[in-house]
């Protein structure tokens, strides 16, 4: 089966030195058991572009950008603002393989996080 580890956060690339290591040995670990599908870190929410199916109406990206497919910047990033950071995404035995790693990524990242189980 199949779970995301979501990072919470108010800041990208944020994590410190100490973090990064404890983060890296996770994901050493996690690829070394092939349980490792995916790990990323994610700009901030700030360069973000929100497309919404229910507006019904064709945004304008932001200025200078020459791509015509439609939507609404997300400038609303402010620092205190929690947003996604990063994730994983895990292949694991059992649910409670994925809450043990989820706590260890909370620890190892030392953020919020959350566990969500991906449909297969």
């Amino acid at each position: 089966m199949k779970f995301l580890i979501a990072v919470f956060d108010t800041r990208s690339v944020s994590a410190s030195v100490e973090e990064m290591v404890a983060i890296t040995a996770l994901n050493d670990e996690l690829r070394e058991n092939k349980q490792l599908v995916m790990a990323v870190g994610l700009a901030h929410l700030s360069s973000g572009i929100v497309f919404d199916g229910r507006v019904g109406l064709a945004h304008a990206r932001p200025s200078g950008d020459s791509d015509s497919v439609g939507g609404v910047p997300d400038n609303s990033g402010g620092e205190s603002e929690v947003f996604m950071s990063g994730f994983w995404i895990l292949e694991v035995s059992s649910p409670h393989e994925g809450r043990e790693l989820a706590r260890r990524a909370a620890t190892a990242c030392s953020r919020r996080v959350e566990l969500r189980k991906i449909f297969d």
